[in-house]
């Protein structure tokens, strides 16, 4: 239901969220595959607090990773559920059963109120940045002058892209629309 980015520069890496509490094997072989294991990463960086996002974080934690999330979302994952989502729409509305399920709690290791730079692990051109929008707690992670990892401020085709894609636009659920829209701009504005 949702991606994960792992980010490496030659030993240095962090993952960019942690995928559904089913993703957890799947998660496992594929870090395995490239050499990553959870004690190797720098962080594990939650762009938000929903269960698609921040499902095996409590798992990545217990691995030893430790996680990155924003204030606004620290107690979804005290509680290990998503607020009731907010859609855009009525028919999107209709889907939010398909998105609304539990995942392990945790307590995040590092607390993201503003931004926070990622030299301290290897990254000196990244920083993760507080965009509250999608949750009260979404944050962006930038890599260099141009690059960024959104989450879901913004979605790349229905059902994120896995099912007939077309361009991007906005996610099905807002907890703060207008306020989405205004880190969109701000966003494309620093490209």
């Amino acid at each position: 239901m949702s991606s994960v980015y792992l980010v490496r520069r030659g030993t240095a890496a962090f993952l960019v969220d942690s995928g559904s509490p089913p993703d957890r094997d799947d998660l496992y072989a594929a870090l395995a595959a490239r050499g990553v294991y959870a004690r190797d990463l720098g962080a594990v960086i939650l762009t938000h607090g929903h269960a698609d996002h921040a499902g095996c974080a409590r798992w990545l934690q217990l691995s030893g990773a430790p996680i990155v999330l924003g204030a606004g979302d620290v107690a979804l994952a005290a509680a290990g559920h998503d607020d009731p989502l907010h859609a855009t729409s009525l028919s999107r509305r209709r889907l939010q059963p398909l998105f609304e399920f539990h995942y392990d709690p945790f307590a995040a290791d590092v607390v993201v109120d503003t931004r926070s730079d990622l030299a301290p692990i290897g990254f000196p051109d990244a920083q993760v940045i507080a965009m509250p929008g999608h949750t009260a707690g979404s944050l962006v992670v930038r890599v260099g002058a141009h690059e960024a990892l959104v989450g879901d401020m913004m979605m790349g085709g229905w059902f994120g892209g896995a099912a007939f894609a077309h361009d991007a636009g906005e996610h099905y659920y807002q907890a703060d629309r207008a306020a989405n829209y205004r880190n969109i701009a701000r966003l494309l504005a620093t490209a």
